[in-house]
């Protein structure tokens, strides 16, 4: 299943102030039907506990077939990396997109349009999110049992469906085009287009971020990702796996998922850190 777009869902219900609190994460992926893994993710919250309010993570899902997909994302992940240590949170965003740019031009120069990637990047300073995506990689949020895509999917339906709204032409005309699932912008392709937040999103405690390929959100549908969303991390990677594989699709396509459960901690845990210094 295809989520929505973001500006046909409504508005997020008001958040609560930002205060102490801490993620939880949990990742999956599979090859599905295909030979090679051409996602790529990396996570902070995996490589560096030090800092139990920071979130950052990144997810490519590679195109052009063959190697040229799989080294297009790795590269994008890697480049990427250091956004994820949280000695990047004095670094401010337009910075990280400006790295995205840059990110575009070199996959664009070496790959001359016959490879590329999707991206999505998120970075959580204690209750504070922010991100940015290119291409039909989700980012999405369960807030209070109910799902919301956060970020837009670059594909040529939904161009499609403007042109339904200005009377163009009709919704079945736009959901009957052939090429409605081709990519308006990718890392590497012919123009760049990124989706990003222009203010910071303010978190409360038990949202669930859910990052992943379309390998997922394809095949998965929205009111299941937001049932699963409500259960612990490994509990829903699980889950997710679970409704992959039981389709036994012919063509399932690689699949990843990040999911980050933003909490407040126990009791104990908060009065430790108004004690301290």
């Amino acid at each position: 299943m295809t989520l929505v777009p973001s500006a046909a869902q409504p508005p997020l219900p008001g958040a609560a102030p930002a205060g102490a609190g801490r993620w939880r994460v949990a990742n999956l992926q599979g090859l599905g039907a295909r030979e090679d893994q051409q996602d790529f993710f990396a996570i902070s919250s995996l490589a560096d506990a030090c800092d139990p309010a920071w979130l950052a993570f990144v997810l490519a899902d590679g195109m052009g077939g063959g190697e040229a997909g799989a080294e297009i994302a790795q590269l994008a992940v890697e480049s990427l990396r250091a956004n994820l240590d949280p000695s990047a949170a004095e670094t401010s965003f337009d910075e990280l997109i400006d790295g995205i740019g840059q990110i575009h031009r070199t996959v664009a120069e070496r790959w001359r349009g016959q490879g590329g990637t999707t991206l999505v990047v998120a970075r959580a300073v204690g209750a504070e999110l922010e991100f940015a995506s290119v291409g039909d990689s989700v980012l999405a949020l369960v807030r209070g049992g109910r799902l919301y895509q956060l970020s837009r999917r670059h594909e040529l339906v939904f161009d499609r469906y403007a042109a339904a709204a200005r009377g163009e032409c009709s919704v079945a005309e736009a959901l009957a085009d052939p090429q409605g699932s081709a990519l308006t912008s990718f890392i590497g392709g012919p123009d760049l287009l990124i989706d990003r937040t222009r203010r910071p999103l303010r978190l409360e405690p038990g949202d669930c971020l859910i990052a992943c390929s379309d390998g997922v959100s394809d095949c998965v549908s929205g009111d299941l990702l937001a049932e699963l969303g409500t259960e612990a991390p490994e509990d829903q990677v699980a889950g997710l796996d679970r409704a992959i594989t039981l389709q036994q699709r012919a063509d399932q396509d690689n699949y990843t998922a990040v999911v980050a459960h933003y909490e407040t901690p126990p009791v104990a845990d908060q009065a430790e850190i108004r004690s301290s210094p």
